[in-house]
């Protein structure tokens, strides 16, 4: 499960953030994963925020994630954001609190009682 605040709008950030993620994906080897992104705090992202966000997505649903489910406001551009940076081949999901896709998740046949969030 992946949430943010106003300060991950720089490049840095979401380099340092992918390789964690990419760190933590080691362990879902040769099962199918998925990922909770709460973006409800998430400021709108460049376009080389989105080009960087797009190469690890598309990464990960090579290294096994088949399902997205985001937590968003109602905010149009967000959801097109997201939109363009999951790969098509990833089930994608949009909600508008954590609960609820974690039973969306839960509904899909995925174990949505994890420990501690990652920190990157």
């Amino acid at each position: 499960m992946l949430n943010f605040d106003a300060g991950w709008d720089h490049q840095p950030q979401i380099r340092k953030l992918s390789q964690a993620i990419r760190e933590r994906s080691k362990i879902f080897t040769n099962q199918p994963w998925a990922i909770i992104d709460d973006i409800r705090r998430w400021p709108i992202k460049s376009p080389q925020e989105i080009a960087l966000c797009t190469e690890l997505s598309i990464e990960l649903m090579e290294k096994g994630m088949t399902h997205c489910t985001v937590c968003i406001n109602e905010v149009a551009v967000s959801k097109w954001m997201m939109e363009k940076i999951v790969p098509k081949d990833v089930e994608l999901a949009f909600f508008k609190q954590p609960q609820e896709c974690k039973t969306w998740l839960s509904e899909q046949g995925f174990d949505t009682k994890f420990g501690l969030p990652l920190t990157p």
